[in-house]
């Protein structure tokens, strides 16, 4: 069913009332900083390699403020509303800030107008002893106050392998948080583990644009878009750039581009600026979906769970977190199930008006000898209720209740675990490769995507120092309001949809013998009115039944018991992952405890997807 308000935290719910519109998101662009230490910089022309770093860090900031610029101007031009706000964009460095390179582009960056943020592969101690001398110390702290966040991992030097694990956890962090990466690197392929070399070709098979500038003198420029591109000369690579910057920042193009219907070609609308103008819906049309099922299956109790930890070390990020993404998922997720409503509504009445059809149809026959007054009151109502299916039909098309509840659901989903990982200094997880046959569906490319990375841009990296009571707040945070809180849905989910799926078989079971019997009482009774009651149920029975199976087929109930069923099973395995984290002394680690969360994420992620699938099948269609 995924109508997953059981699980949303009351205090973000009460947000909605308050949002007359979601809050558009703050163009940002986010540059990591990979590079050698001065060791490697031997022969460096320090001037030289400043200037070009300088170089490109102001190419990117020309090139995001015409892109805002475009943005801006094309949006008054066609008189649409902006996705982006029109505050000037952010431009942020995410930089560890290591002696060298990494401290270089910083430093420039500051001067134009960058905003820092540092993850740090140890504490900020650990970390100050990787400093060779009083000044590079004196540089670290100077810039590290002028950072806007600080991430400090749990990196140890206890060993060399350790020790490279660390430095390879924070070149990974960098990537994550990072739209473009510069990289100031001598080009050659071998280096220790988590060195440049590694980080910046994991750069490149993660798609993420490559600026490199070479450590050696005359310090060239070059560029990298993908990892299957040639590199680029500077010159001759920054129109590129500037189109590849134009994909990732820029408002999906084709959201409203025109698709084939049975009577020509219809442009379908905007669906980024249509959920962004979404206003609340006070009156809740699809309440006789809720009726329906509560008949069923008897009505269900909610689950509510407080996304709030009550740990202290995670509070302050958490109501950062909360801050930043609260009502955006609050807003998704109540569309998501109100679409969610009306669109199952829908279907359920057209299914049961089509019966209902059936039963005037032949009424006004039988009648029609008796009471001609009734007859005609009969013949009329059946053109009322085909008159009513086709308009709920026709107008359920084109308000397009079923797309905007898959979409709404999707984005609201993403958004949910994201405020998890974030929690983690992740952003979120990518969903899988998909087989071209339903490339199509790929939501890779749809506006729910790229509306999820501008918000995660904006928000930005965590502050929070990584030690072990930090991580076991994380832990349990994520455990028990995150896959728990899956499990507690999932549950209750299965039962209730085995019910309904159960009693709608039943009662058309029911309503098949019911008919069965009729027809033969027919050889055995001839008199009126018992043979006008025989003929109602014979055909009338069949009718209703048909009806109810159509609603079991339409709503997927028992492929979603089992879905639920099955992610319960999953669910817990990663829930006791997690609880043997802390029974395993020296296993916490956020290292460990991330690869155990993204597997839960993907996991969650997945099973968002192939609902998605399930139901992209399932449009609102024609009781025929």
């Amino acid at each position: 069913m995924n109508n997953r308000n059981e699980q949303l935290n009351p205090t973000t719910h009460r947000l909605v009332s308050k949002l007359p519109l979601p809050p558009r998101a703050r163009l940002t662009l986010r540059v990591g900083v990979t590079g050698h230490r001065p060791n490697n910089l031997e022969g460096a022309q320090s001037a030289r390699l400043r200037s070009q770093s300088q170089r490109a860090l102001e190419c990117l900031k020309e090139m995001t403020a015409k892109l805002h610029e475009r943005h801006l101007q094309e949006c008054k031009h066609k008189k649409e509303k902006q996705v982006y706000r029109s505050d000037p964009p952010i431009l942020r460095i995410i930089s560890p800030l290591a002696e060298g390179s990494d401290q270089l582009v910083a430093e420039g960056a500051l001067t134009l107008g960058f905003e820092l943020q540092c993850p740090l592969p140890f504490s900020r101690k650990e970390y100050e002893k990787d400093f060779k001398t009083e000044r590079s110390r004196k540089d670290f702290d100077k810039l590290l106050h002028k950072a806007n966040s600080i991430l400090e991992l749990d990196g140890s030097k206890e060993t060399e392998l350790r020790q490279s694990q660390s430095y390879e956890a924070v070149g990974r962090m960098v990537l994550n948080q990072s739209d473009v990466i510069i990289a100031i690197w001598n080009g050659e392929k071998a280096g220790r583990r988590g060195g440049t070399s590694q980080i910046a070709d994991e750069a490149e098979r993660a798609g993420i644009p490559l600026i490199w500038i070479n450590s050696k003198a005359p310090h060239a420029i070059m560029l990298k878009l993908n990892q299957d591109d040639d590199w680029l000369a500077w010159k001759n690579g920054s129109a590129p750039l500037l189109d590849k910057l134009e994909t990732l920042l820029m408002p999906p193009r084709h959201a409203g581009s025109e698709h084939s219907t049975k009577s020509g070609k219809r442009r379908k609308p905007d669906s980024l600026a249509e959920y962004l103008s979404e206003n609340e819906h006070k009156w809740k049309w699809g309440f006789l979906w809720k009726v329906f099922r509560d008949l069923v299956a008897f009505r269900t109790r909610a689950i509510r769970i407080d996304l709030r930890p009550s740990a202290q070390p995670l509070k302050e990020v958490i109501d950062r977190i909360e801050g930043a993404l609260g009502a955006h998922y609050a807003r998704a997720d109540q569309l998501a199930n109100y679409y969610a409503d009306v669109y199952r509504s829908a279907f359920v009445l057209n299914y049961l008006l089509s019966a209902c059809a059936v039963l005037c149809a032949y009424l006004a026959h039988a009648v029609h000898k008796y009471n001609m007054t009734a007859s005609f009151i009969f013949a009329i109502v059946e053109v009322l209720i085909l008159s009513a299916i086709i308009l709920n039909t026709v107008f359920g098309h084109r308000q397009r209740w079923h797309e905007r509840w898959i979409d709404y659901r999707l984005l609201a989903e993403h958004l949910r675990l994201t405020k998890f990982l974030m929690a983690l200094g992740r952003v979120s997880v990518s969903p899988p490769r998909w087989p071209a046959h339903i490339s199509y569906g790929d939501p890779r490319n749809s506006w729910m995507y790229w509306h999820l990375r501008a918000l995660v841009r904006e928000v930005g990296m965590i502050t929070a120092h990584f030690d072990r009571s930090y991580l076991e707040a994380t832990r349990d945070f994520f455990n028990e309001r995150g896959i728990k809180g899956q499990i507690h849905y999932h549950e209750p989910n299965a039962v209730r949809l085995e019910k309904v799926n159960h009693r709608l078989h039943s009662f058309g079971i029911i309503l098949f013998l019911l008919a069965f019997n009729a027809a033969f009482l027919h050889f055995l009774i001839h008199e009126d009115p018992w043979t006008l009651l025989l003929t109602l149920i014979t055909i009338v029975g069949p009718a209703f039944g048909a009806a109810l199976a159509a609603i079991r087929s339409q709503g997927e109930f028992d492929r979603l018991t089992k879905r639920s069923r099955a992610m319960t099973s999953q669910l817990k395995r990663v829930s006791d992952q997690l609880d043997r984290l802390i029974l395993q002394d020296g296993d916490l680690s956020s290292l460990r405890l991330s690869e155990i969360a993204v597997n839960g994420g993907q996991l969650m992620v997945d099973e968002v997807l192939d609902w998605r699938i399930v139901f992209q099948e399932r449009p609102l269609d024609w009781p025929s």
